[in-house]
């Protein structure tokens, strides 16, 4: 399921996803690249978060966030 995208640069998007393997749910952030026809397709680019590691992530935003 999209959670939703967001422009990286002018030839890509990062897309947010969940997703579901044997039987976890994981948060997907791939980056897509748009081809000649101007549509996106996922690169080999990204990181897939479990819910364990998403918390940390999250904080770990958030300190960088204020530090910019």
């Amino acid at each position: 399921m999209q959670i939703g995208e967001i422009a990286n640069n002018s030839r890509g998007i990062i897309r947010v996803t969940v997703s579901e393997y044997e039987g976890h749910r994981f948060i997907d952030l791939r980056i897509y690249l748009k081809d000649a026809l101007g549509e996106y397709h996922p690169s080999r680019e990204g990181v897939t978060l479990s819910e364990k590691t998403i918390r940390g992530i999250i904080d770990f935003l958030k300190e960088g966030s204020e530090m910019i």
